[in-house]
């Protein structure tokens, strides 16, 4: 989603799903295996009480879906804020940085990040964690802090940054 004001300010919101990795398909197994020992156990030691089977599975079925995370990207005019968004619900503003703070934006294989490539950077990874997307890295300083910040921007964001600062955008 994307839109421009009337007062000259610059929008752009974008919205990222996140693969699930190894961690996250580890605690989903980890939920179910536990799900069923649980209802093995009530079953077994007190057949009665079966609102116990559903309190357990409801709580498996809220830590399955924690683990759909999402990221937003908000660029308005310079600054982009980035939010987690994990289980459709629980939101969380995870970074505010501003294209006055940011030295380079530039595709994460791309040879313009070489002199990046070493130092004390604080690694961010906002991205999709999938390898048919492109990832950019971002290199700046936040809260008195060099960081590295991996995001999956699309076009319409990377052309907003671009017009704010077009020096510090570098194209694939």
């Amino acid at each position: 989603m994307y839109s421009n004001s009337t007062s000259g300010d610059v929008f752009c919101e974008v919205l990222v799903s996140h693969r699930k990795g190894t961690a996250e398909l580890l605690k989903i197994v980890l939920a179910v295996l536990v799900g069923v020992i649980l209802t093995g156990l009530v079953i077994l030691f007190v057949p009665s009480i079966i609102f116990l089977m559903i309190l357990v599975w409801a709580a498996v079925v809220f830590i399955i879906k924690l683990q759909k995370i999402e990221y937003e990207y908000i660029f308005t005019s310079g600054e982009l804020d980035i939010d987690k968004i994990s289980g459709d619900y629980k939101r969380k503003r995870k970074m505010t940085i501003t294209m006055d703070t940011i030295e380079i934006v530039a595709p994460e294989d791309s040879h313009e990040l070489d002199g990046y490539r070493h130092g004390n950077y604080r690694v961010y990874d906002f991205s999709a964690n999938d390898s048919r997307q492109k990832n950019y890295m971002m290199v700046g300083t936040c809260k008195n802090e060099q960081v590295k910040i991996l995001i999956t921007p699309n076009e319409k964001l990377l052309d907003h940054m671009f017009s704010y600062s077009p020096r510090k955008i570098k194209r694939a």
